[in-house]
Order: structure tokens, then sequence, then C-alpha cells
């Protein structure tokens, strides 16, 4: 696919992964609009060009603001990195419910709820190249067994979604690394108390 002058939207672009990836995509001529709850991080990532949006993704409002805005400033959107993440390092036992609640709402109910606003603009252009990309990682919900049955709800979601949207043109990836050193560990809800 070619991605000049494609607009791409990444959430979470304030650090780790979600920078790496605004930066390539500018390195490749892409029209970014970044999103993740650090203005300053955003900046930092941004470079001159970008549109940036300052919000916790888990508030609608905050969403609905990410995509009138893109379409506001490119008139279009080809390209969602649903990067934007939290992780929860405690046993599933122990983890308080907020905190899980926590997690779900941002690394699962905004994910799909970022995908459900983009992808009627993807639609009605019909037959462009366009991409819904879901980033994963292994260690996004670390909650015991509890991470696997996320990633295989992610997983069965996403096939899913790649089956319904092809007949529209619009491909889908659900990208999964393994584990990578970014602020994410330090950032999480809850570290490791113990080895398990």
């Amino acid at each position: 696919m070619k991605i000049d002058g494609k607009v791409v939207i990444v959430t979470g672009a304030s650090a780790g992964i979600g920078a790496a990836c605004a930066a390539e995509f500018a390195r490749a001529g892409a029209k970014l609009s970044l999103c993740a709850r650090s203005e300053e991080g955003l900046r930092r990532a941004a470079g001159d060009q970008a549109l940036i949006t300052a919000g916790d993704l888990t508030e609608e409002s905050v969403r609905r603001r990410v995509v009138e805005r893109t379409l506001e400033r490119f008139g279009a959107i080809d390209i969602l990195i649903n990067n934007a993440g939290i992780g929860l390092y405690i046993p599933s036992w122990e983890a308080p419910e907020a905190e899980v609640r926590r997690l779900m709402e941002l690394n699962f109910f905004a994910v799909l709820g970022m995908i459900r606003l983009v992808t009627p603009h993807m639609r009605a252009r019909g037959a462009e190249p366009s991409s819904t990309w879901d980033r994963s990682r292994q260690d996004r919900a670390a909650l015991a067994d509890g991470v696997q049955r996320v990633q295989i709800r992610r997983r069965r979601a996403h096939r899913g979604l790649r089956m319904e949207l092809r007949r529209d043109g619009i491909r889908t990836m659900l990208v999964c690394p393994g584990y990578v050193l970014t602020e994410f560990q330090q950032r999480s809800v809850a570290k490791f108390r113990r080895k398990w």
C-alpha cells in the first residue's frame, strides 16, 4: 500500500510504539492525526505538520473529536492505528475490579469505538484503498490466563471485522508484537508484586 499522502490516525501516539509508528508514517509521507492523553508527548512525537488531539479515548466525546478534527483538517481517513492501551501487571484473582474495568474500557471498548467511528468514512469512499489496523500486544492486559481470553476475543472480533469489511475494499490487520521495551511497563496500572 502506498503511504505517501494517506491520512493516518494513530492513537497512543505520545510514546513507545505509537510514537515510533507516527515517525515512520511521517517519513513515508503520511498526513498524521495523533491522539493520546499527554499533549506534551504528542507535541514531541508530532513534528510540524501533524494534527494532535490530547484526551482520554475512553470518553466517547474524545473519540468523536479525534475523528471530526481529522476530517475537518484532511477531508479523509485512510488508516487507523488503534494503538492506545494500558497494562495491569497483577494476578487476575487480586486485580481490583475498577482497574480491570479501566483496562477493558481502553483496550477493548475504545478500540471498538474508534473502529465504529472511522469505518463509515472508509466505506463511503468505496474503492479507495484504505485500512483499519488494530495493533495489539501480547502483554496488553497481563491478567494471568485472563490475558489469553482477552487476546482470543480480540482476534475473533478482528477476523469478523476483516470478513465484514473486505467487500468494501477495507483491509484490516491485527499486529501482535512480542515484548517491547518502552515506557508502557512503567505506566501500567499495577506492577508485579510477585513472580507467578
